[in-house]
């Protein structure tokens, strides 16, 4: 056989299958056509998503709070159903009262451990007490601003970062700003009261 007649004989093979190809590719385009109907989407008639219950675990509704102020499917569920979604950052509790409601919330709440306590009847504080005042720190608006954890002993490890990786610097044009978040250690816990040595760093 010349090879003329094998390139022809290749090439008819070739379209045989492409037309065997296309042919099946309708068949089942023509099935499924005839399962949904007219071929178009399927809507379904009823609610077919249901917002969860509500979890009795404390943390579990804490988190549903913040699902459905931040979860816009949630959200617009709240407003069809009338339900309220006030926003979890805000607080009904003037400055660092207790939150009594954590009580009863909570579940076993007398037997937890005195700063367990502690931390859920005041975890609504919003307001801050601020140690330093630095009113320019943000004179710019900066780009970024690293918002750094810190105890107040820990010097060493705070200047480590204004060193290093937490360095306040301007990268094209833009600012990059840190604060440290001090936490306060109180007496009972042995550490001494360094907090007029801030003012020195």
């Amino acid at each position: 056989m010349s090879v003329g007649r094998r390139r022809v004989k290749l090439l008819g093979i070739l379209m045989m299958a492409n037309v065997f190809i296309y042919l099946i590719v309708e068949v089942s385009k023509n099935s499924s056509q005839d399962k949904n109907g007219k071929g178009g989407v399927i809507i379904p008639k009823e609610k077919f998503w249901k917002p969860p219950s509500t979890p009795r675990a404390y943390w579990n509704r804490e988190q549903e709070k913040l699902n459905r102020w931040y979860n816009p499917i949630l959200n617009r569920v709240a407003n069809q159903t009338g339900e309220l979604a006030t926003s979890p950052n805000t607080s009904h509790l003037s400055y660092c009262e207790p939150d009594s409601t954590v009580m009863t919330a909570v579940t076993d709440f007398n037997n937890l451990p005195d700063r367990f306590k502690d931390f859920l009847l005041y975890l609504r504080c919003r307001n801050y007490s601020l140690l330093i005042d630095q009113p320019k720190k943000c004179a710019k608006k900066p780009f970024l601003l690293l918002a750094i954890k810190s105890l107040i002993p820990h010097f060493a490890r705070r200047q480590a970062i204004r060193e290093s990786w937490g360095r306040e610097t301007n990268v094209g044009n833009q600012t990059v700003v840190r604060v440290f978040l001090l936490g306060k250690t109180p007496p009972e816990d042995n550490h001494p009261d360094l907090s007029d040595m801030l003012k020195f760093e």
